[in-house]
């Protein structure tokens, strides 16, 4: 297999089938009687059928489409965190998901340390969240709130510093899931201007947002998803 250049992204016939129903675990006793039926096979999900893209390095994609089109099962799938049912993905380089702003934290840990914890679940080193701890807590304006216990951060608090964290990765391809609208208005232009900065520096981008004019101030190209196949591609 040839190789593939760093911030490439490759998918080729990517097709997710979930079964719908009671769960097949041997690890509780409820599970038993759908353990002795056979799979129920008529009720069968498939959020994604046949997706084929090329996305070359530094290129910034904006994936669009109602609720429940398989966006973020895509992500997942281009990340590694869940696998496709059929097709292949081949990606060039370090790849960054932000999937799910917050999900590391820990309410009783310092914001300090869950900013290690939650950078290095990321990808990051220890190494480089020491160089750049002192940049996160300022983009988010949380520097007098380091030490603080994240419990008593306001709910926009934590998404502020969980999308720090997230901007101060440098991966070769960066996937972002709902996360342009996060903080006040004045925290969103600075953070569409992060991630501005990061599609000239070349770091290729996939961002899914319902609010499409976030989009068009950082996005080039579009992908449009509806009922699990892609219906449109071209110029954002």
């Amino acid at each position: 297999m040839t190789t593939i250049s760093p911030g490439t992204i490759a998918a080729s016939g990517i097709t997710k089938v979930y079964r719908v129903g009671e769960p097949r675990s041997v690890f509780s006793w409820r599970a038993i009687p759908s353990l002795l039926r056979s799979p129920d096979r008529g009720r069968m999900l498939k959020p994604l059928d046949d997706v084929s893209f090329r996305i070359e390095p530094g290129e910034s994609v904006g994936l669009i489409g109602p609720n429940g089109t398989g966006k973020s099962t895509l992500l997942r799938i281009l990340t590694g965190i869940t696998a496709a049912t059929r097709g292949t993905v081949r990606t060039g380089g370090r790849i960054a998901g932000v999937l799910d702003l917050g999900s590391g934290f820990y309410d009783e840990l310092s914001a300090y340390h869950n900013t290690f914890l939650n950078a290095q679940l990321l990808g990051m080193t220890r190494r480089e969240v020491e160089r750049k701890l002192d940049g996160i807590f300022a983009f988010a304006e949380l520097h007098d709130f380091m030490h603080a216990p994240v419990s008593q951060f306001s709910f926009g608090m934590r998404l502020r510093l969980a999308f720090s964290i997230a901007m101060a990765l440098e991966p070769d391809i960066l996937l972002l899931d709902e996360v342009m609208g996060v903080g006040d208005l004045s925290f969103q232009r600075r953070s569409a201007a992060r991630i501005r900065e990061l599609a000239e520096r070349g770091v290729t981008l996939i961002v899914v947002s319902h609010h499409l004019s976030d989009l068009t101030r950082v996005c080039r190209r579009g992908l449009l998803l509806r009922r699990g196949k892609i219906v449109a591609d071209g110029p954002i």
